[in-house]
């Protein structure tokens, strides 16, 4: 079973972005959370709640604007196959109304791409 994410037990992250850019540089971020244990990336391009099921992390990092997907009913079909998995979308615009959206579909947050690292890191150590 995955570790609670507000747990000082070590967990795992999948970060499912199309930017590969973003996504190592986001990956390199985490690893120097000393509660996250493993970061694993995805495009978003294969079966991203297969990827869920298989890798069991505690929290997915997902991208609201993958090409070819519906995030937030990809928000959705995470959470019915890992009810326990953190949800964090993540936009690279300012949308006043994604968090509420992204809430209702089954995410525990919202944030802009760009907010700062402390932010983000924060999040993650809830």
């Amino acid at each position: 079973m995955a570790a609670s994410p507000s747990s000082t037990q070590a967990k795992g992250v999948l970060i499912v972005d199309d930017n590969p850019v973003y996504r190592r540089g986001l990956r390199r971020l985490l690893e120097r959370i000393p509660t996250v244990a493993w970061v694993m990336e995805s495009d978003g391009s294969d079966d991203v709640v297969a990827q869920v099921q298989h890798l069991a992390p505690a929290v997915v990092l997902l991208d609201y604007h993958l090409p070819g997907q519906k995030s937030l009913e990809l928000v959705a079909a995470i959470r019915a196959a890992r009810p326990r998995v953190r949800i964090l979308v993540l936009s690279s615009e300012d949308e006043p109304d994604l968090q509420a959206q992204a809430e209702t579909a089954g995410a525990d947050g919202c944030m802009a791409k760009a907010v700062p690292d402390r932010v983000l890191m924060a999040w993650m150590r809830e």
